[in-house]
């Protein structure tokens, strides 16, 4: 989390890519706590539902 605190404080975005199809899922769940800018998924659907509380 500090090096994605630090990057937004540089006045960058941080966008995160998910290369591993059986643990894609879960790895948003936790990069979502790090406060990321963009998602690079094939599950658009769950990302959309997870970021969106729904």
């Amino acid at each position: 989390m500090k090096n994605v605190i630090e990057l937004h404080r540089q006045g960058k975005e941080v966008h995160v890519f998910f290369n591993n199809p059986y643990t894609q899922k879960e790895e948003q769940e936790r990069v979502k706590a790090l406060h990321v800018d963009g998602y690079f998924t094939d599950h658009i659907p769950f990302t959309k539902e997870l970021l969106m509380g729904l």
